[in-house]
């Protein structure tokens, strides 16, 4: 039976059946260290110009003084990560060709890694000298633990002035994460196309949306808040009138998308534009009516306080260098002053922008009860 077929519960079911398999499967890949990896990340963004005379130059910047950054070229660094796959290993092998630093990661659901990392901390074991999670209430839970210490990278005061420090500088976001919707290209035809969300209500996106849980994450919290707050509870509920297919995870999601299993899917952007550099027959939209923003949260453990490596990867990832190599994935920096930049086809909207609807901590602290009843409601979702 195919996938558009099944009722409602048994589409959640399939959702979560298929989650386990993609998630066992990518943990042998990420610990056994047994993926194939690229010779380089050029292809997506030209290797910037390093200067290591007097420590750790890169694009202009001071990433390391002379002291941290050979105290550093002799450490590792560890991070755990609650972003995709893809995503992290990017970065973390842009990282090691930026700056010669050897660094790896696991990458686990943001209320996997806060359980993981609060039983080891209690334990006395702590593993890991960088988190980088997808839900900042998970983040706030590690610093009231006393798992994280505040940092500042070089680049504090723009950080602060552009309101990405949290907690006293026990965590920052890394960059923002755009979610919108994309669609099949050989399900939907061009004349088709959906090119705004009042689209995914046409009669043939019956049975064939997927979305993702909203418990998953600050960016499934952000984007159910913005269809809320843009277009109002009607538009949320007509929306779960569709029957959309939930699931568990992003990776199940897009993995259905591929297949043409679904004909749309809600998505962070850069999923949007990774899936059709691999060859799936997949398009991403960015409305002009808005996409949702969430923060990325970054922090450095009590044990990463006393690793160079962990340091140097911090302020990398803040840099001018990082936070670019971050915007041709599909993802808006943190640092403004920056400017504008482009992901693929797309110019990416900026703070303040129009189409850049974030969803501040205010926000959530405000909504976020409201919204997740409204959509455990409309999606009849109790898992």
């Amino acid at each position: 039976m195919s996938e558009m077929g099944l009722s409602g519960t048994a589409r959640r079911r399939r959702g979560r059946s298929a989650r386990t398999g993609l998630a066992a499967l990518l943990a042998v890949v990420v610990l056994g260290g047994c993926a194939a990896e690229a010779s380089g990340t050029d292809d997506l963004l030209p290797v910037p110009a390093r200067d290591t005379s007097d420590g750790l130059v890169i694009a202009g910047e001071t990433i390391a003084d002379r002291e941290l950054y050979e105290a550093a070229r002799d450490s590792s660094v560890s991070i755990f990560s609650g972003m995709g796959f893809e995503t992290e290993d990017l970065t973390v092998r842009r990282f090691r060709e930026e700056t010669g630093i050897d660094a790896e990661f696991i990458r686990m659901p943001s209320n996997k890694l806060l359980e993981r990392v609060l039983s080891e901390a209690g334990a006395d074991r702590l593993s890991v000298d960088i988190v980088r999670t997808t839900d900042t209430k998970a983040t706030d839970t590690l610093a009231e633990a006393g798992v994280l210490v505040p940092y500042r990278t070089p680049f504090d005061e723009e950080l602060r002035a552009n309101g990405v420090v949290f907690d006293d500088g026990r965590y920052i976001s890394s960059f923002y994460s755009l979610y919108a919707f994309a669609y099949n290209t050989r399900v939907v035809p061009p004349e088709e196309a959906p090119t705004e969300w009042a689209d995914l209500l046409q009669p043939r996106y019956r049975n064939a949306i997927g979305t993702v849980q909203i418990g998953a994450g600050s960016y499934n919290m952000a984007l159910s808040d913005l269809l809320v707050q843009t277009f109002g509870e009607d538009y949320l509920r007509r929306l779960g009138e569709q029957g959309p297919i939930v699931y568990d995870s992003v990776a199940v999601e897009m993995e259905a998308l591929s297949r043409g299993e679904i004909a749309a899917a809600t998505v962070g952007l850069n999923n949007g534009i990774a899936l059709p550099r691999s060859g799936a027959p997949i398009k991403m939209v960015i409305p002009d009516s808005g996409a949702s923003a969430a923060y990325t949260p970054l922090a450095l453990t009590t044990r990463g306080a006393d690793n160079p490596a962990a340091q140097v990867f911090m302020n990398w990832q803040m840099s001018r260098s990082g936070q670019e190599f971050a915007a041709a994935q599909g993802f808006v920096p943190a640092r403004t002053s920056l400017g504008a930049q482009k992901a693929g086809e797309f110019d990416l909207p900026m703070p303040g922008d129009p189409g850049f609807l974030l969803m501040t901590q205010q926000d959530r602290a405000e909504r976020e009860k409201d919204v997740r009843k409204l959509w455990r409601e409309v999606f009849d979702y109790s898992g």
